[in-house]
């Protein structure tokens, strides 16, 4: 049997439909014993091979999503001599028939997204835009939506995958009643819907759209399951430079991760997002090339004592040279986060740091304390670890004049990965900081499960104007509770004499902050290291 079904499976390769089906069967059916072979869809039955001599009684039946294959004997021959090489024929048959989805809407099937209860795909969506609007016509009326579910992935993890499925469904069929007839509504895949609506709608339509109710419930005798879903929606308008609806489609991808990244649930595409997000293409492709030709560089913050304004530390922080104009961190770190390429940068910050440090101490000056930054999703590289070790070997630095930052985190998986880390650190003593400390859930709770030698107190707990009563004792608390646990404390975003001189009061004397110092390129940081104070009228108050 094994050389039927080689010989089946050959013949189905060269078709792409039915036909390839019935040939299929018609050059093994003699020797398989098979009289004829039946589909079954719904209420329609398809002949896909008959000799004419077939026992019309008793067929070997197999049934999956509706669809039934059924081959029956032919009764010139004895019984099936191989059942389950028959059982295995019908299997193939089976899924060449759902793969190609033959029957029903057979030619139209590969352009409609099944799981949404039969709207168009992206292919879908395709045709129906160059088949019935012209460029003009887009130009002038429409916009395109980019939707996306938000939380969906919590649906399938608290229920299940069929479960998620019926909510895309429900999600469907609200968003249809809400489109006019001359608008279009595509399901992309997964928890993803594009629109194309009358321009004129665009504000209608997102006053509509959120939250969407929907009832998870499958059958009638089920407990009701109600669920309000949000909807991040990405706009964007049809303009002159429209030549291919992908671009846009692409475009609108890209803000949606903005949107997501930034938890922002409305994101309108407009000239300066789409030079952000050409700045992002730029940054995803070029990395390593701009790494290599040192575009991104190294600028200094200052950490200073402010019980003598003696500088006792300072951060590393990336900058991006482009076209004479520096590019601030929070424009392509988030990128190269989403893409998995900050762990080349991070690297790339430490090796820098450590290279200007050294070139500094070896022609004899004082050395402080100096701070790196990394990424959560470095801790997802294989060798980084290790790697951090290489490269404060190689230029001689001192461990405990390394300080590597890495931000608090609220997950059980990033915790494991951060205290295996830390502990990783220790071991080759070198020092670590719990960065942007208060703003997570969890921040007790990793002060006690991570063995941190510094906690950086997040800007926002001085921001307020006056300072709010409020933070004032969550921030004396930290001092005291900090100061118990032998922790060194840094507040950073200091940047009035009120918040310098409330610190002081509490016993907070190791700050980071715009009132001292911007972040400072590499030659006019060394010249304030090189006096070592800053001279300021609040240290003549002592």
């Amino acid at each position: 049997m094994a050389n039927i079904l080689q010989d089946f499976i050959n013949n189905l390769k060269p078709n792409g439909d039915l036909a390839g089906l019935k040939s299929a069967f018609s050059f093994i059916a003699e020797r398989a014993n098979i009289g004829k072979v039946v589909i079954l869809n719904n209420d329609n039955t398809d002949v896909i091979f008959d000799n004419s001599n077939s026992k019309d009684t008793n067929p070997y039946t197999l049934t999956k999503d509706n669809i039934s294959i059924e081959i029956f004997q032919d009764r010139r021959g004895s019984q099936f001599e191989d059942l389950e090489g028959i059982k295995a024929l019908a299997m193939i048959s089976l899924s060449y028939v759902l793969s190609l989805h033959i029957y029903s809407a057979y030619e139209k099937a590969p352009y409609i997204s099944f799981v949404s209860g039969g709207l168009p795909n992206s292919f879908g969506f395709n045709n129906i835009i160059t088949s019935r609007f012209n460029k003009e016509e887009l130009i002038k009326n429409y916009s395109i939506f980019a939707i996306n579910v938000r939380g969906f992935s919590e649906i399938n993890r608290l229920y299940r995958v069929e479960t998620g499925n019926l909510a895309i469904r429900l999600v469907a069929e609200q968003l249809k009643q809400i489109i006019h007839d001359d608008e279009i509504l595509c399901h992309r895949g997964a928890d993803d819907f594009v629109m194309l609506v009358k321009s004129e709608r665009v504000d209608t339509l997102i006053k509509q759209i959120n939250p969407i109710h929907i009832n998870l419930k499958k059958n009638p005798q089920d407990d009701d399951l109600f669920l309000s879903l949000y909807l991040s929606i990405v706009v964007v308008p049809i303009d002159e430079d429209f030549s291919d609806w992908n671009d846009y489609i692409s475009d609108a991808a890209v803000a949606m991760s903005y949107a997501k990244a930034n938890r922002i649930p409305l994101v309108r595409l407009d000239k300066k997002l789409k030079a952000d997000i050409e700045t992002a293409k730029h940054i995803e492709l070029m990395i390593d090339d701009e790494i290599k030709n040192k575009t991104i560089i190294t600028y200094y913050q200052p950490k200073v004592d402010i019980r003598t304004g003696k500088i006792i530390g300072a951060e590393a922080l990336a900058r991006w040279q482009k076209d004479g104009n520096i590019i601030p961190p929070d424009v392509f770190i988030p990128i190269l986060e989403r893409t998995g390429d900050i762990a080349k940068l991070d690297l790339f910050m430490l090796k820098n740091a450590c290279q200007d440090f050294s070139q500094y101490r070896d022609l004899g000056n004082e050395t402080v304390p100096l701070s790196v930054n990394i990424s959560q999703k470095d801790l997802l590289t294989p060798g980084f670890y290790h790697e951090i070790v290489k490269i404060i070997k190689k230029y001689k630095m001192n461990y405990h004049d390394i300080i590597i930052e890495i931000t608090e985190t609220t997950s059980l998986e990033e915790k494991a990965r951060m205290k295996e880390f830390i502990d990783y650190l220790r071991d080759h003593h070198i020092k670590t900081s719990l960065d942007d400390f208060g703003t997570g859930y969890s921040s007790l709770s990793l002060l006690r499960d991570l063995m941190v030698n510094e906690i950086k107190i997040d800007r926002t707990f001085i921001g307020s104007v006056p300072l709010r009563r409020k933070d004032k004792t969550i921030l004396k608390s930290i001092i005291v509770m900090a100061t118990k646990l032998h922790l060194d404390v840094i507040c950073e975003g200091v940047e009035t004499l009120e918040q310098l001189e409330y610190l002081k009061s509490i016993g907070c004397y190791r700050v980071q902050g715009f009132y001292f110092d911007k972040p400072l390129p590499k030659k006019e940081f060394e010249k304030k290291l090189t006096k070592r104070f800053y001279d300021r009228e609040i240290y003549k108050k002592n």
